[in-house]
Parts: structure tokens; C-alpha cells; sequence
């Protein structure tokens, strides 16, 4: 009998020695005997159960048994055996134990016969079959191991709707299971909405003094936003307006904290506004390839401007940062930031490895995470209505094209993903400030005939 290890690594989300053929062998799918080491960040293994609010102490949990040879995994933290889990094929039974501050902890598989892949994702699925939130190891080693969804091809748009009090949708995160918070890149004020109930704003929440915004444009040009736990991280597109002329007000990177007390959804901002993320992009030379420099010169919609308008939390607690402009050799390029919440009090920003995405010579729109499948909304870097869904399991694996009728008869800017609801029903907003509305475009309008269109996308397996 053999043994494969998981461990945790500060410095790897995901790397594979080259111990005894293990890289050959996982990418070849040959389950021959070898032992080998595979890297985890930490902080993948640290959220494992955080929406339940409490450990996982002592929950029991039934699994289809599936292994022929049988499973035994064993759970170390810190040196030493913290928690364990066993699956076998006579018996359905699996024990899961969880603490929150895990220095180090390591996944060790036992293993016979000819079958250790499958072995080895099986241990890893019942690990994981306790947290069923946004937030999973399971989905730090999918990225890896899977190459495509095959149970995503194809949504269909329904429930068409309009919410009045501002046109320009940009980013959103979901609230409560009937409740969002929607940017505009137009003001610094955000909204809260009831997705059942079309209507004008439940409550609005002016951010101008928080992001300290000054001068004759105060717009922050806030572009995206993304939620993990309680937390929701707000990005300005650090671009040059339209016509090409520096406006700092827009290099703005903030959180807020969410909370619901007696019915109220309270929204409390964290820490400080920070304004030097495109200071720290420029000077990381392992993006001097991209020339941010150069493209930060340029108005956004420039064939070479700069423009961010995607932001996603990933399974590790970090973020992903999505490029409209530049985009690469024809891909769009995503950039990791490894501290938010470090950053929202002041510190540089920590940035990982830039990710480039063959989305059709498309850029980042918007895009959010939930449960191993990250979904983007993809368009073009200038005008257009050339518009396109995508899934992507993360780290090497390709975005895969997803079908929607009538998508380009919107422009689709912000993905909403409701817990409750998952990949099954999906909402977005449109983005209609340059809709005509009796040949004005909508932003000119007076405010009270603004408004932004959303839709549902609905699952057709």
C-alpha cells in the first residue's frame, strides 16, 4: 500500500512536484503506484465551513460509496492529527472535523491498486461534502483537475424587468436571498434593490465622503464588486475617462461591511478608500509584458486602454481582478490580489500570477464565483453589443462558452449569484446609460425616468 500527500503551502495555491512521475501521471490519467506532494494556500483549507457561522465539530455526513478499494484519509493540522475522515466501499459513514486557525495542515490518502486519481477526488469530495457554501477547498483543487462543466451548455433569459432611480448598473453583490447591492459608474452612491419586487431603490448609501473624492468630476467610476463572508470589495476602473484625461477619483479600491439588524440591511465602511492599486500593478515587473504603463495612458475604450470592470472573490478568500482593456495577444487578463482585507487598511497591495483567458479576443465584464465555476460576462473593450457567457473552472482550464439567446439586446455588466439559488438561476444587470430613451440616451434623462433592465438566467440542462 502506498500514500499520496495533500499539504499546505504559504507560498503555492496549486503546484504539483515532480516526485515519482505524480505530474505525469495526474495529467495522463494513468493510476500506476507512485507517492507525491501536491500544494494547497491555506487559506482554501481556513473558510472550509464558514457559512455555517460555527465548526463542523462531530457532524456526520452519508456519502454514495464508490471505491471499489476503499479510502482511508487522515486529517493532520499543525504537526499533528487534528481531524480525520474515513470512507470505505462497505460502509457509507464519513467523520469530519473542522477547526478555523490552521497554521499548516496535510491530507494524507491511502491507497491500493490501479485507481489512485479517483481515490484521491473522491477523499477530497466527501473532505468538502460538509461545506456546501461559496467558499470550498474542493474548489481550489478543481481548477487543476477539470478541464471543462459538463453540466453547463446552455441558459435561457427570463423574467425580463426594470428598476428605476439610475441607469448605469456596473456591479453587484447579492445581500440576502432577495436583496442586492448595485453600483453605478456614474455616482458614488449604492443602492439596495429587492430582486423579487421591481422597484424604486429600498435604501441608498452615499460613499462621496467616505472615498474622498474631490474636483470638478467626483465620480469614482466604481466598476465592480465581489463578496466574501460579510464583506464586499468595491472597484473603480483606475481609467482615464472617455476621452483620455487623468482623473484620480477613480483609482478607488474599498470594502463595506454587510449587515442586517431588525430588518435593516446596514452597510459600514471598512477601514479606508485605497488609491494606489495602479501604482502597485505598474511596478510588479511580471506585468511589464502586459504594458499597463502604456495602456494607462489611454482613454478605456482605446484599442490599448486601461480599464478594470471585473472583480471576483475566489475559494481562497483572495480576488480576482478583471481587465475590459488590455487584452493580451487577444485574451483577457485577470490579476490575484492575495490580501483585500490588508489592503482596505492601508497596505500595498500583494499581487499574484496574471491569468489569461481565451474569451474570443473579448474582455472581462463581470464575473463571480460559486462552488468550483466562476462565471463571466465577456464584451468587447470598446462600444459594441457583442456580448458572451462563459464558465471557467479556474487555473489552467478554458472558459467555455455558454449559450444565451437575446443577450446582446442588453449589456450585461453584473453577475448576482444568490446562494439559495446557485449556478441554477443566475441574475444580471444591464448597464443603460447610453440606452436611448426617446432618443436621449438614458444617463441624460431626468432621474426620475432613470433606470437600469435585468434579467434572469435560467439552467437548461
Amino acid at each position: 500500500m502506498a500514500k499520496s500527500i495533500l499539504a499546505v503551502s504559504k507560498e503555492n495555491l496549486l503546484h504539483v512536484s515532480n516526485h515519482s512521475g505524480i505530474a505525469e501521471t495526474l495529467q495522463n490519467s494513468v493510476f500506476a503506484n507512485f507517492a507525491g506532494k501536491i500544494d494547497l494556500d491555506p487559506q482554501a483549507l481556513q473558510t472550509l465551513g464558514s457559512h455555517l457561522g460555527s465548526s463542523l465539530d462531530g457532524e456526520t455526513h452519508q456519502v454514495n460509496p464508490g471505491l471499489s478499494e476503499g479510502c482511508e484519509c487522515e486529517l493532520t493540522a499543525n504537526d499533528k492529527q487534528f481531524a480525520g475522515l474515513k470512507t470505505r466501499s462497505q460502509g457509507t459513514t464519513t467523520f469530519l472535523s473542522y477547526a478555523r486557525d490552521i497554521a499548516e495542515m496535510k491530507l494524507i490518502v491511502h491507497y491500493s491498486g490501479m485507481r489512485l486519481l479517483l481515490v484521491f477526488l473522491w477523499c477530497v469530495f466527501v473532505w468538502t461534502s460538509g461545506a456546501n457554501g461559496q467558499e470550498s477547498i474542493a474548489a481550489a483543487a478543481a481548477p487543476t483537475l477539470t478541464t471543462d462543466l459538463p453540466g453547463i451548455s446552455r441558459y435561457k433569459l427570463v423574467r425580463p424587468t426594470r428598476y428605476p432611480g439610475m441607469c448605469d448598473a456596473s456591479g453587484a453583490v447579492a445581500v440576502s436571498s432577495n436583496l442586492f447591492l448595485v453600483a453605478s459608474d456614474e455616482d458614488n452612491i449604492l443602492r439596495l434593490y429587492k430582486s423579487d419586487e421591481p422597484g424604486h431603490p429600498v435604501k441608498e448609501y452615499d460613499y462621496n465622503q467616505f472615498l474622498g473624492v474631490h474636483g470638478k468630476s467626483l465620480e469614482a467610476d466604481l466598476e465592480a464588486a465581489a463578496r466574501i463572508g460579510n464583506r464586499a470589495f468595491w472597484i473603480g476602473s483606475h481609467g482615464r475617462n472617455r476621452v483620455g484625461k487623468f482623473r484620480e477619483n477613480r483609482d478607488r479600491f474599498f470594502a463595506t461591511d454587510i449587515k442586517v439588524e431588525g430588518g435593516e440591511v446596514l452597510l459600514e465602511p471598512v477601514g479606508r478608500a485605497y488609491e494606489n492599486l495602479l501604482e502597485d500593478l505598474l511596478d510588479d515587473p511580471r506585468f511589464a509584458q502586459f504594458r499597463l504603463a502604456e495602456a494607462s495612458l489611454h482613454a478605456p475604450k482605446d484599442e490599448w486602454g486601461f480599464n478594470i470592470e471585473g472583480l471576483s472573490a475566489t475559494p481562497e478568500g483572495h480576488l480576482l481582478i478583471g481587465f475590459r482593456n488590455p487584452v493580451p495577444e487577444g485574451k483577457a487578463l485577470l490579476i490575484l490580489m492575495l490580501n483585500p482585507n490588508e489592503v482596505v487598511q492601508g497596505q500595498r497591495a500583494r499581487l499574484g500570477p496574471a491569468i489569461q483567458l481565451d474569451l474570443g479576443g473579448l474582455g472581462i465584464r463581470d464575473m463571480e464565483y460559486f462552488e468550483g465555476t466562476y462565471m463571466i460576462i465577456a464584451g468587447p473593450v470598446g462600444g459594441g453589443s457583442h456580448f458572451q457567457l462563459y464558465s471557467w473552472a479556474g487555473g489552467e482550464a478554458k472558459a467555455q462558452p455558454i449559450k444565451v439567446k437575446h443577450l446582446n439586446e442588453y449589456h450585461p455588466e453584473a453577475i448576482i449569484i444568490y446562494p439559495e439559488k446557485g449556478l441554477q438561476e443566475i441574475q444580471i444587470l444591464s448597464d443603460d446609460g447610453a440606452r436611448l430613451i426617446q432618443g436621449i440616451p438614458c444617463k441624460d434623462k431626468d432621474p426620475s425616468q432613470q433606470g437600469f433592465r435585468s434579467f434572469w438566467l435560467s439552467l437548461q440542462r
